[in-house]
């Protein structure tokens, strides 16, 4: 069989018994813009079947990347020019998994084209949407200013549900260390109307609740001491008190340092 010229793309595994071959993983909501490459990335779909042979890796093209160094990408994925594999075989689904693994790219293909013994891999990406900018809505300018701070929110670091998910959680612990225990996180991304897919401004909606009350500290167990005396080693944890506007906030940190005396 001739497979000179022949172009194919695939994911989870190769075979050579088809000319064109396709596979690919993406994100259909992401709608980063990537340039079009000269070699095609839409092939049709393959039969899983026919028997491994030996290719050498001629040259290894990327695309889309507008962000990132090619020569490392190609690296961190194995796909090394001058090498030899097996096709079918699962060098392609590694390589893709272990592009995908670094959460740069919302798409991920990677294809070929066979001339003889040798090949061209060709490999399509998709980078994440850049954050250039960092917002709050729902809390004070200081309160702003801290959090940009304590998280170290960066303009230009890549969108991922992972950077999303991780702010998410550090937000509603800085809001908890300060007796706001029931702190609710929402996100709004906006595209840059200048690079939409490229640029977004990712805005946290924070809602603090009130602050979570001490309104009673029991002792069980205790047989030694009057509860009163016991209540005075909390020196920053207080059960409310008759004078309503004395706050009692509960601090899970102090709370645990009080028992661990």
């Amino acid at each position: 069989m001739n497979y000179s010229g022949k172009i194919f793309t695939a994911a989870a595994a190769l075979v050579l018994c088809c000319s064109n071959i396709f596979a690919q993983e993406q994100n259909p909501q992401d709608t980063t813009a990537a340039p079009k490459p000269a070699v095609s990335e839409n092939a049709p779909m393959y039969r899983n079947d026919g028997a491994p042979r030996l290719y050498h890796i001629r040259n290894v093209n990327v695309h889309g990347v507008q962000y990132l160094n090619p020569d490392i990408l190609k690296s961190s994925a194995g796909l090394i020019e001058g090498d030899s594999i097996y096709l079918p075989s699962n060098f392609i689904s590694n390589a893709i998994s272990r592009l995908w693994s670094q959460r740069f790219f919302s798409d991920v293909k990677i294809g070929a084209e066979i001339e003889g013994d040798s090949l061209d891999l060709e490999v399509f990406l998709k980078e994440r949407p850049r954050v250039y900018n960092w917002e709050f809505e729902g809390i004070s300018k200081g309160k702003k200013k801290d959090l940009l701070e304590k998280l170290k929110l960066k303009r230009g670091s890549e969108l991922s549900d992972y950077v999303i998910d991780k702010n998410q959680k550090l937000i509603k612990q800085y809001w908890a260390e300060k007796g706001f225990r029931n702190t609710e996180v929402g996100v709004r991304i906006d595209n840059d109307t200048l690079r939409p897919g490229q640029a977004v401004t990712v805005t946290f909606l924070i809602d603090r609740k009130s602050k979570v009350k001490i309104g009673k500290i029991n002792f069980t167990g205790n047989e030694r001491f009057p509860d009163k005396r016991l209540r005075r080693t909390f020196k920053k944890t207080h059960q409310k008190s008759i004078n309503f506007f004395m706050g009692a906030k509960l601090n899970e940190a102090t709370t645990r340092t009080t028992r661990s005396c």
